[in-house]
């Protein structure tokens, strides 16, 4: 299995820069995020759901296919608050996650060892642990109220520095409804956007030629 998987990321080294010796770069970081949380209404009417904020702390592997390109698995967990509007009656409801995720990018890179500016988009698979109505004291997982899985999609744009400091933007919306299905044809779709800081460890260097590649 791992002879296999070795064989497609060189493939895909060799696809994307042909004619230069394949090698990837494996690095460890870590990175906290201030994230913007709340969700897209549908068919909920009178109720919004206004943004509160949370944060993210979690780690990352970037891993270097070639000079360009990168695929960038993390795991991170978090806590998020939403504020849930009836604007028939005024009354609000505050809801509280936590949970974890693990986002997978792929991104494309311009710049060089000292530093570079990264953008691409991937996608992201979540589990909530707890989620509770903060007003009503309820917790929403045991009313069956919300989902606790969680897949969408996610954006992500961001600068690294030679001395291993990376600044991101990241955007993520979910495809699934959170709502379960006791909620008759209301949905609510998940959406956040982060400002992080990490630190990315020096890179592992492994290196393979054509010659290594047939001697598997």
């Amino acid at each position: 299995m791992k002879k296999l998987l070795l064989v497609l990321t060189l493939f895909i080294s060799g696809w994307i820069h042909p004619g230069i010796k394949a090698q990837y770069n494996i690095s460890v970081g870590f990175k906290s995020s201030a994230i913007g949380f709340d969700y897209i209404m549908k068919h909920k009417n009178g109720h919004s759901s206004d943004m509160r904020f949370g944060v993210s702390l979690g780690g990352m592997i970037p891993v270097e296919i070639s000079n360009h390109f990168i695929v960038q698995p993390e795991f991170n967990v978090y806590y998020r608050s939403n504020m849930i509007k009836n604007d028939m009656d005024g009354t609000s409801r505050e809801l509280m996650i936590c949970g974890a995720e693990i986002p997978i990018y792929a991104l494309y890179r311009w710049g060089s060892d000292n530093s570079s500016i990264h953008m691409g988009a991937g996608i992201y698979l979540g589990a909530g642990f707890i989620a509770s109505d903060r007003t009503n004291d309820i917790d929403l997982y045991d009313e069956e109220y919300l989902k606790r899985m969680d897949f969408g999609l996610g954006y992500m744009i961001g600068y690294r520095f030679k001395f291993g400091l990376s600044l991101q933007l990241e955007y993520k919306i979910g495809v699934l409804n959170a709502l379960t299905s006791q909620n008759n044809n209301n949905k609510m779709y998940p959406q956040s956007v982060g400002i992080g800081l990490g630190y990315i460890f020096p890179a592992i260097k492994p290196k393979f030629t054509g010659q290594a590649l047939s001697e598997l």
